[in-house]
């Protein structure tokens, strides 16, 4: 025989007039949508409102953004295109050096500044060297005066460019003489400009220039005088 555990308990059924609101929401804040299911959807107006606040302003943003965005890379394509059409106008004007020597220069350029990094070094002339100590004995390396000179610090920074200047002189002078043309007029303060030209002038062009053209000068006159003189010693030993 079966028993019943629910005999005498008063069995009842929850109501269905609608979902329960929270207390928090007030009636009138609350609109009601029927969707063609029979299903009934509840919203709040306030919480509307903010996530459209929101949404404006996240979508307001992100318009400004973009617009300013494709404005910098509108101008940077300006840019790009203003520097290159002056390269090509101003300083690559030679059209040998161009479409020939630019490459190779560039690649004996880069081999030069490597080469410049290499002399200063300090591993390179036996500073860092296990046996650069007086326990060493015979085998001792003692860095050399040269050694000290290249690796100097002006002799660091400066070796590995004044290499590179010199070849891209030497191999392209018309692309060199109007880059530092262009580098003068564009990028570097006149004064600085004025003060270098100043001091090349005066050590450069009117002290050593012209103190090797002086001696070039003796030298050539000494040796004229001596070989007239020896040309007179020998007509006169063979009575020509």
């Amino acid at each position: 025989m079966s028993r019943n555990f629910y005999a005498g308990e008063d069995i009842s059924t929850g109501s269905s007039e609608g979902p329960l609101l929270p207390d928090i929401l007030h009636t009138e804040d609350v609109s009601t949508k029927t969707l063609p299911s029979g299903n009934q959807i509840y919203d709040s107006k306030a919480l509307d409102s903010w996530f459209s606040g929101i949404r404006k302003y996240v979508t307001h943003k992100y318009h400004i953004y973009k617009t300013e965005l494709d404005t910098q890379k509108s101008a940077a394509a300006n840019e790009w295109k203003s520097a290159q059409d002056y390269v090509s106008q101003h300083v690559l004007t030679d059209n040998y050096e161009r479409q020939e020597l630019l490459v190779p220069a560039g690649v004996l350029a880069l081999g030069a500044f490597f080469t410049g990094r290499v002399l200063t070094n300090r591993r390179n002339w036996g500073f860092d060297s296990p046996l650069n100590t007086s326990k060493a004995g015979i085998l001792a390396r003692n860095p050399s005066a040269l050694g000290r000179m290249l690796t100097s610090i002006p002799s660091r920074m400066l070796l590995p460019w004044l290499l590179t200047g010199t070849v891209l002189s030497q191999v392209t002078p018309v692309t060199w003489n109007n880059g530092i043309k262009a580098l003068e007029q564009n990028v570097l303060p006149a004064d600085l400009v004025a003060r270098y030209h100043e001091l090349w002038n005066q050590y450069l062009v009117d002290g050593i220039q012209k103190a090797s053209a002086s001696v070039h000068r003796n030298v050539n006159a000494s040796l004229q005088q001596n070989i007239g003189e020896v040309r007179h010693f020998l007509i006169k030993k063979l009575d020509l």
